[in-house]
């Protein structure tokens, strides 16, 4: 198994190859204040922030799900527009990437309504479990949240069509 370093660079690569494959240029910012990548619509000029979060999922022997822990900066999470506009949290599933796409808002939302466990002084640990190719949530228990709707949701950035 890699170490962090690299299980955390191959999730940001793999989130800017999804993006460079839908028709955006995608890029790693010089200095890291909170944005892991900067994605650009050259037809229009718009320009996105990306947060990365990465996790190398443990294989649950009663279901075949995966279990992913994401470690989440509340200071980033929380801030109006300081920060990356939106987060992907990359998890890697056995032999295949698995990526829930959240709004910046939707992320705060979810933490603030009661998602995830205090880890040190100013982080949050997130778990996620992957079930299958269109499922995922917050735990294993019967009062888990859904977040089966941001799995694979790329729509903040369409596939760009090339005259």
């Amino acid at each position: 198994m890699p170490n962090t370093h690299y299980v955390g660079k191959a999730g940001q690569f793999a989130v800017m190859a999804e993006l460079a494959f839908r028709g955006y240029n995608v890029a790693i910012p010089e200095i890291d204040v909170g944005d892991d990548v900067f994605v650009l619509n050259d037809q229009n000029v718009q320009l996105t922030r990306i947060q990365v979060k990465t996790s190398t999922g443990r294989k649950q022997p009663r279901d075949g799900s995966y279990r992913c822990q994401f470690l989440i900066k509340l200071a980033h999470v929380h801030a109006a527009a300081m920060y990356a506009v939106h987060y992907v949290l990359a998890g890697r599933c056995g032999k295949r990437w698995r990526f829930l796409v959240l709004d910046r808002a939707v992320l705060s939302e979810l933490i603030s309504s009661g998602w995830g466990t205090q880890a040190t002084r100013g982080t949050h640990m997130l778990s996620v479990v992957f079930i299958d190719s269109d499922q995922a949530r917050t735990s294993t228990r019967d009062d888990a949240t859904d977040l089966s709707r941001h799995l694979g949701n790329w729509r903040a950035w369409p596939l760009v069509t090339r005259p």
